[in-house]
């Protein structure tokens, strides 16, 4: 899922499903992401929490479009979710073992190397 941080929510893209539908409730949600580093055998985990809803001011939709990446996946996803952060939540995983030399060190905004 693309997804950016802007003013302290995360906002993403979505079609029409359940994250609309807890977005128009104005649900308590989660939103997790995520990332490993293979090479040194450590990552984290990071959990948003907060109430989902869905933007409609043209002028937040249209900012947003610049920072969204374009979506690898051809799907109708035209509805804008922003989650406000009412906590945060997260924990770092770390083997405490020295770096692979087997395994390319990760580098952020690419896709982590497989073990």
């Amino acid at each position: 899922m693309n997804y950016a941080i802007v003013d302290s929510a995360v906002v993403f893209r979505t079609g029409t499903g359940e994250k609309l539908a807890a977005a128009l409730d104005g649900a308590f949600v989660a939103f997790e992401v995520d990332a490993i580093d293979a090479s040194w055998e450590e990552g984290w985990s990071v959990v948003v929490h907060g109430h989902a809803e869905v933007l409609r001011s043209d002028e937040a939709i249209n900012h947003l479009s610049t920072l969204l990446a374009r979506s690898w996946v051809p799907a109708e996803r035209t509805h804008h979710i922003r989650i406000v952060a009412e906590s945060i939540t997260g924990r770092g995983i770390d083997a405490g073992r020295p770096r692979r030399s087997d395994v390319p060190p990760w580098v952020p905004g690419t896709t982590p190397p497989r073990a």
